[in-house]
């Protein structure tokens, strides 16, 4: 039994050889191990420097693709760079590029979604079409409408009404507010409202927008399945920094291809204190910073009980 125990021990466990950090990660992890801290800051600064000068360059051009947005679409598209995005995602190789159309166009909501090339595969079938959700709205508008004045905290109400009147007003996420019969005019007789509730997370007020109270939900359709690993890649990561710093020995990481990277600790981290540290950033509001469609926004009307009704120009 002990000779079983000492020959598992020497045993790697696919976790430690990588198998499941994508390829561009273990290549970052390898130069991070086999270049010198003095390299790797004046690496840095040179890509920091080189794409701030592109910046510059391309600001006439990234204003002309502002100006090309739909209004509503440069709003929430203020001060993000597209072209430089796009450039920086090609060239890492990047295999989302219709990402970029999408920014400047607006996010559709409906249909079946080509796959992205970076998720893994698996299949969402909608169960709407969309036609059939342009014929239910004669039927959901009223039953969505009928169930605003249903809400048990009349001051959590007001709050919610606050917050996006803010949204609205200052922060131009929203336009409006606007009545039932004022989206009548704008919009005709096709319109869906979408119910907006409140929930409070850690004594704040999130807003939520009942979008499979709609049925919108049952009309999206994709190829790929999403899978939060963020953590557990930093962790790995983590792990194999502190395990190759304290061994200081040969290298040898295999990428999905089946090419081994080589070579060895720098020595100079032997001269350096050496920590680990890990940080989450967290976007303000990241459900806000992406465009809607303007094709879209007939079914998008957020909806406030006893309040008013906003139509929703941001996903």
């Amino acid at each position: 039994m002990s000779q079983f125990v000492d020959c598992a021990k020497t045993l790697w466990h696919p976790f430690d050889e990588l198998r499941n950090l994508p390829d561009n990660m273990i290549k970052s992890l390898f130069t991070n191990l086999t270049e010198s801290p003095h390299q790797l800051a004046k690496q840095r600064c040179q890509f920091l420097k080189r794409w701030s000068i592109r910046a510059a360059q391309l600001q006439m051009e990234e204003l002309k693709v502002h100006w090309s947005m739909p209004v509503h679409v440069q709003r929430i598209m203020k001060g993000k760079r597209v072209l430089l995005m796009e450039e920086l995602a090609s060239e890492m190789g990047w295999p989302d590029m219709n990402l970029f159309k999408e920014m400047r166009a607006g996010f559709k909501l409906v249909g079946n979604f080509e796959p992205t090339g970076i998720f893994k595969p698996g299949v969402t079938i909608p169960s709407l079409s969309e036609e059939e959700l342009t014929k239910n709205t004669k039927f959901l508008r009223p039953a969505i409408l009928g169930r605003l004045k249903n809400f048990d905290n009349e001051d959590l109400q007001k709050e919610l009404f606050k917050t996006t009147l803010e949204e609205a007003t200052e922060k131009q996420w929203l336009d409006g507010p606007f009545d039932v019969d004022d989206m009548h005019k704008q919009l005709g007789d096709g319109w869906l409202p979408v119910r907006r509730f409140g929930t409070m997370q850690k004594e704040k007020l999130r807003p939520i927008d009942n979008f499979k109270e709609s049925m919108l939900n049952l009309t999206f359709g994709c190829f790929e399945k999403i899978e939060l690993r963020a953590m557990e890649h930093v962790l790995w990561m983590l792990v194999t920094l502190v395990r190759y710093m304290r061994l200081f020995g040969e290298i040898a990481f295999v990428l999905s291809d089946g090419e081994v990277l080589r070579g060895h600790v720098h020595p100079s981290w032997n001269k350096v204190a050496f920590g680990v540290e890990a940080a989450c950033v967290d976007m303000k509001a990241a459900y806000k910073q992406l465009p809607l469609n303007p094709c879209e926004y007939s079914r998008t009307v957020v909806s406030l009980g006893m309040f008013s009704i906003t139509n929703l120009p941001a996903s």
